[in-house]
């Protein structure tokens, strides 16, 4: 886990992490704002070296690390460092305070103040909480299932763009995404997994026969390396 979420520019766990395309490494956002300048067009991969195009509309969030690093965060005791963000951010009066709870549905960390106040508003009452270390991470996981729109940040995310090869919300689908082609998000999420396996599998073939071919060049060196022995010997 931790080295899917370790930005390999910090060495650090990603903040706000951005995926870079078509290597798909991922960095923490100011990572990579730290060595592109805003005149850039393109700049090398940190870590493969490999020219990106900088997107027009900024680097694309990685949703999967960044869900892997929610569930890690909520697996374990409160660390500290871990800030509530309705006290962090607060307007009038920001404060950093320990955090003791994720909201699921706010996709906020909050502390133990913060979460009565929470169960006490009627919006919020019905929110499910879940507390630092109280959860293994595979019941975290399912819980996490479901995920909500940047945009819209009450609507879940249901549907999968093709074109953007992004999940969206259905305000999202009739707001920008209407003449692109999309799908239902766990038909999509299926069809995707099939299609990893599918390669997994063909790589695992071509991995066989690369090793198969390298053993047979090595019989053929060795060979080689004999006969020239042989030869220089008759000489």
């Amino acid at each position: 886990m931790e080295d899917v979420t370790k930005c390999s520019k910090c060495s650090h766990t990603c903040r706000e992490p951005r995926i870079l395309q078509p290597c798909f490494h991922t960095f923490c956002l100011k990572c990579l704002e730290s060595i592109i300048r805003s005149d850039d067009e393109t700049m090398p991969c940190p870590r493969c070296g490999t020219v990106v195009r900088k997107p027009a509309n900024g680097f694309r969030e990685n949703e999967f690390v960044k869900r892997i690093i929610r569930v890690a965060i909520l697996s374990k005791p409160v660390e500290a460092g871990q800030l509530c963000d309705a006290c962090k951010y607060d307007e009038f009066q920001p404060r950093e305070v320990a955090a003791t709870a994720f909201c699921l549905e706010c996709r906020d960390i909050l502390c133990e103040e913060c979460c009565r106040a929470h169960r006490k508003q009627r919006p919020s009452r019905n929110h499910q909480l879940l507390p630092f270390g109280r959860f293994p991470i595979n019941e975290l996981e399912t819980k996490f299932d479901l995920d909500f729109c940047d945009l819209h940040e009450t609507i879940p995310l249901e549907k999968y763009c093709e074109n953007c090869q992004t999940v969206i919300c259905n305000i999202c689908l009739a707001e920008s995404h209407n003449s692109h082609k999309c799908s239902d998000v766990k038909v999509a999420k299926d069809r995707i997994r099939r299609q990893i396996l599918d390669e997994m599998a063909k790589l695992d073939s071509i991995s066989r026969r690369v090793l198969g071919a390298e053993k047979e060049l090595e019989k053929k060196k060795t060979n080689f390396m004999e006969e020239i022995e042989y030869n220089e010997a008759a000489i």
